[in-house]
């Protein structure tokens, strides 16, 4: 099996449109098309481009998928919709494809439902080392899995991408309770001890967190509870080296470098002085 993992970024203001067409408008067509049923679907509330919605599909072969995409695409009612869906403006920015390759463990069903009624599910991509996909993924099923689970969050699922940049990247999608309990949880994952020392071999590198000063939320108000969890996994991120330290960038939200590209140019130069001694 190979498994396909899509992203659609919405026009601004058609997000509920977007949901309506790929959850009833749509499937017919994907039916009728050869298109099998994700294995999860999402509205994504956090991440590098909202608002997105997110699906994973799983494929016996790449033939298969291709077949069924090009004939989803020939498909006269498809054409029809895709004229109306974007007579005035996109309705689709932008579309991510990514390829996966599923882990033996935890073991995953042709028929699973990873996006049931209720819940919050994450999607964790973490980069590793070049040749250490191996060292992480045995790492990620022994210390990561126990601290998440000790959190409250399960792993559901795990992949090696296959396409996409900066790899090698694991992808692990991680069930929790609520949005509070992932707060709460990844909080609590992120400092807890077996998972700090299973990346100890951090080396001593020049390093500095950069952290919004307003808020998260580009254009938004601060929220508490993210703010403090946010300040907190910066922090963390600081102290993987000794000597790195956050600088907070006062003026902006999250995309600092859209808001204060000064800040990002002078840190980068900073780190890169250091690193040569000067």
């Amino acid at each position: 099996m190979i498994y396909e993992l899509r992203t659609y970024q919405a026009g601004g203001g058609r997000m509920a449109e977007m949901e309506k067409v790929m959850a009833s408008d749509c499937t017919a067509i994907l039916q009728r098309a050869k298109v099998p049923r994700p294995l999860g679907a999402w509205h994504a509330v956090a991440g590098p481009r909202l608002p997105a919605f997110v699906w994973i599909l799983g494929w016996n072969s790449l033939d298969e998928r291709n077949a069924a995409w090009a004939a989803f695409g020939a498909d006269a009612e498809w054409q029809k919709l895709r004229r109306e869906a974007h007579a005035k403006t996109e309705l689709t920015a932008r579309v991510d494809t990514q390829f996966m390759a599923p882990w033996p463990e935890p073991a995953l069903a042709k028929e699973a439902d990873l996006s049931p009624p209720g819940g919050v599910c994450q999607l964790v991509l973490q980069r590793v080392h070049t040749g250490q996909g191996g060292a992480a993924r045995q790492a990620y099923l022994a210390e990561d899995r126990a601290a998440l689970e000790e959190a409250g969050g399960k792993l559901v699922a795990a992949f090696d991408l296959l396409s996409g940049d900066d790899l090698p990247v694991i992808a692990a999608v991680v069930r929790w309770a609520d949005a509070g309990a992932s707060a709460a949880g990844m909080s609590s994952y992120d400092s807890h001890p077996q998972v700090r020392a299973a990346r100890a071999d951090f080396p001593p590198v020049p390093l500095i967190a950069l952290k919004h000063g307003i808020s998260f939320d580009p254009g938004g108000e601060p929220v508490p509870s993210v703010e403090k969890l946010w300040g907190e996994l910066q922090a963390d991120n600081a102290g993987l080296s000794p000597g790195g330290r956050v600088v907070v960038a006062a003026k902006s939200h999250h995309r600092i470098a859209e808001d204060e590209p000064g800040v990002v140019v002078g840190a980068l130069r900073e780190v890169v002085e250091q690193a040569r001694g000067r």
